[in-house]
């Protein structure tokens, strides 16, 4: 959500843990899912990873418009990582798996041997949520003030 002073609003977060729950979900039980997540929502569309062909058509079913995600890491990171020093990004502190994730963020050491920023794919699903958001959304159609 943003506002007019066009800060950005993370007040409710989904999260579902497959290993803690000791079962995975299949497309359309994320699916409904996210229709029930976004019951008191005006939707627009839902941005998603643009290789999740399967769950797009699962979030069509239900009446949503899938919006492939800008998904690219290092610019992706960096305009997270300005919106936050700038105070216009806010995580609201129910969302304690985005918060979590902010602190177990772990780089690649290996890549950065070789002078590539790359965070490791673990524990990332709320940072990769945000991060499609914010270069989507907030960078896809407004720019952000220096």
């Amino acid at each position: 959500m943003d506002d007019l002073q066009r800060n950005y609003w993370v007040t409710r977060e989904y999260y579902y843990d497959s290993a803690k729950e000791w079962r995975q979900k299949d497309d359309a039980e994320y699916a409904e899912d996210l229709a029930k997540f976004a019951d008191r929502d005006c939707l627009r569309g839902v941005v998603i990873d643009p290789s999740a062909d399967s769950f797009k058509l699962a979030i069509r079913k239900k009446g949503f418009r899938p919006i492939d995600a800008d998904n690219t890491v290092e610019d992706g990171i960096r305009l997270v990582s300005t919106l936050l020093a700038q105070g216009r990004l806010h995580i609201h502190r129910s969302c304690v798996h985005t918060l979590k994730e902010f602190s177990a963020y772990v780089w690649n050491d290996k890549r950065a041997e070789v002078g590539v920023e790359e965070p490791l794919k673990q524990n990332d699903h709320a940072m990769d949520a945000l991060r499609y958001f914010c270069k989507t959304v907030v960078g896809g159609y407004r720019s952000v003030k220096k």
